[in-house]
């Protein structure tokens, strides 16, 4: 998992609960290191002994816990990717071309890292079904980031998104739909 995700799960542990819950965090999930850098890679176990820790410590299920953290990263994702986001996108616009365009810059930039792998089929104007892959399991993380994205373009109250998971979580697949 890449550090910036680390970094931004800190930054979300701190804003919601305090500088010092990061550190209780790290002390109670028994993970590798305690330090975290934007540009190195880490083992993914990390990440989910952290999330699992931060849901049973707060009584919050994880499922909603990545979606809030997704939703929380769009801001620093959009400001770090802005290059490749077209000013004229929308919401789905930005779903539809994350595979090809940010994925892909992480791909190149990070070779060793490993996004999870979108194939995004825009059906119509309004729906998109994304076929989601990842053996991380956790595509509530990316619910989080198209709540998020639909905030950003103040359309969330227009977007509604539909999950069904096959392989044990492996492979997602999410319908997003705009209702103009």
């Amino acid at each position: 998992m890449h550090g910036f995700i680390f970094l931004q799960f800190k930054k979300f542990i701190q804003q919601e609960k305090g500088l010092q819950a990061w550190h209780s965090l790290i002390q109670n999930s028994n993970v590798s290191r305690g330090q975290f850098a934007a540009t190195e890679i880490y083992p993914d176990e990390d990440l989910k002994a952290l999330v699992n820790t931060a849901a049973t410590t707060w009584n919050i299920p994880v499922s909603t816990l990545l979606e809030q953290l997704g939703s929380f990263l769009v801001p620093d994702l959009i400001d770090i990717y802005q290059l490749y986001i077209n000013p004229t996108w929308r919401t789905l616009d930005l779903v539809e071309q994350t595979e090809n365009s940010m994925h892909r810059a992480v791909r190149v930039s990070a070779p060793e890292a490993t996004p999870p792998v979108l194939h995004v089929t825009r059906i119509n104007a309004t729906k998109l079904i994304i076929d989601y892959h990842s053996q991380r399991r956790m595509a509530q993380l990316a619910i989080g980031i198209i709540k998020g994205v639909s905030t950003y373009y103040n359309e969330a109250d227009k977007i509604s998104i539909l999950m069904q998971e096959y392989s044990g979580g492996d492979r997602v697949q999410i319908e997003v739909n705009y209702t103009p």
